[in-house]
């Protein structure tokens, strides 16, 4: 019994250290948000917030691309640029979450617009910054 208790606690950190690494922007390393740090996925796959990939247009024959920070594929940029990008849906959900566990837990600082830090009681991931509603 005792060993089975072990391997659930195991398998419970392993599943929160995924959840956390999923949450956060592997470029700037903030926690991905429902406003400026949207998680936008790319045509290859991988996922980034919005606003370090509002910083990666490159032009290259006269049309603008979205080099992938972690593999380099190439992913056409649409119209209205980054924004335009499809969420990841699995880590929007994760991130909405995080907000409505956690909305209940602020101070006056919230209030005052102070920068105040967060914690995500489903997921474990703590920030910096204004609270993200």
């Amino acid at each position: 019994m005792l060993q089975n208790t072990f391997w659930a606690s195991v398998a419970l950190e392993t599943m929160m250290s995924l959840r956390r690494q999923d949450l956060v922007c592997i470029v700037c390393f903030g926690s991905y948000d429902l406003a400026k740090r949207l998680p936008r996925r790319l045509h290859c796959g991988h996922t980034f917030c919005q606003a370090c990939l509002k910083r990666l247009n490159t032009v290259i024959n006269e049309q603008v691309w979205i080099p992938c920070p972690q593999c380099r594929q190439n992913t056409p940029s649409p119209r209205g640029g980054a924004a335009a990008l499809d969420l990841d849906l699995a880590t929007f959900l994760g991130v909405k979450a995080c907000t409505s566990s956690s909305s209940s837990s602020w101070s006056s600082g919230r209030r005052e617009g102070l920068s105040q830090p967060h914690f995500c009681t489903t997921t474990g991931v703590m920030g910096l910054g204004p609270h993200p509603h």
